[in-house]
């Protein structure tokens, strides 16, 4: 039985990303400093996981692997990412918890398949711009970076099933998230949620866990 980490298998429900005819490629915990160049001739691969390495970056190259759906490069030291990223057009898991990213390019919003980006424990300051742009993706996870604003419109995004902006430093509760009508599971911090807000939600977003960390 083959050891393979795919940190997006436990998050997510693994028929979202079925692997039909498609390649895997397991490079967890293989000391990476970059990613072998040998990795860009592999054109059949579908997922990718490059998990718990010592990557600085996702360069250019990656937009040689045009049959990629889901990507796993969280646990690195990642502070670049590469607009190319964007023209992964069948792209629809991306993972990069746990690194060090302050920026996302905006490319990134021609992710049109992304269903779920999980972006959290980063150094990111506030919602990155491309995910207003992308308004068929289900999962948002930002917990625990250093968000001070949320100024993302969320009113077409019918299919956004779960949100996570716990552990940021949000002085009030972003209305916008309002907008969500389909929203399911809301994490946020304790401290921006009162009786007005909760009784907002419940109004708002009557099929919403609101759970309060």
């Amino acid at each position: 039985m083959r050891k393979l980490v795919l940190f997006l298998f436990v998050i997510f429900p693994t028929a979202m990303f079925s692997q039909e005819g498609g390649e895997d490629l397991n490079l967890f915990d293989e000391n990476l400093k970059e990613i072998p160049e040998s990795v860009y001739q592999k054109k059949d691969i579908q997922l990718l996981e490059l998990s718990f390495n010592d990557l600085t970056e996702i360069p250019d190259e990656i937009a040689e692997l045009s049959s990629l759906r889901n990507l796993n490069a969280s646990y690195n030291k990642i502070n670049r990412l590469s607009p190319k990223i964007g023209e992964l057009k069948n792209l629809e898991g991306l993972e990069l918890c746990k690194n060090e990213l302050k920026n996302i390019p905006l490319e990134l919003r021609k992710l049109k398949n992304l269903k779920a980006v999980v972006l959290c424990s980063n150094k990111l300051t506030k919602v990155p711009a491309f995910i207003g742009y992308l308004c068929e993706i289900e999962y948002v996870y930002l917990q625990n970076n250093e968000i001070r604003e949320f100024n993302i419109d969320l009113s077409k995004h019918k299919r956004l099933w779960h949100l996570d902006i716990s552990g940021n430093e949000l002085d009030e509760f972003p209305m916008t998230i309002l907008n969500a009508s389909r929203l399911a599971y809301l994490i946020v911090d304790a401290n921006i949620v009162n009786d007005n807000i909760r009784q907002l939600v419940k109004e708002k977003l009557p099929n919403c866990d609101l759970i309060e960390k």
